[in-house]
């Protein structure tokens, strides 16, 4: 997904990844990684009722 718009570093090490995609970030994923650097999930994080 190429380099994330932010990112969140947790107490544990964990790590929290923010995507937007579309025009005006319209589609947003959030990719969440473990404190071992592995990928846990990617979540659909807006539902486009604004």
């Amino acid at each position: 997904m190429g380099e994330p718009a932010m990112v969140w570093k947790n107490p544990d090490g964990s790590e929290q990844l923010a995507y937007p995609r579309g025009p005006a970030g319209t589609q947003t994923f959030m990719a969440y990684v473990g404190p071992d650097g592995t990928l846990q999930r990617i979540e659909k994080v807006l539902d486009g009722a604004f």
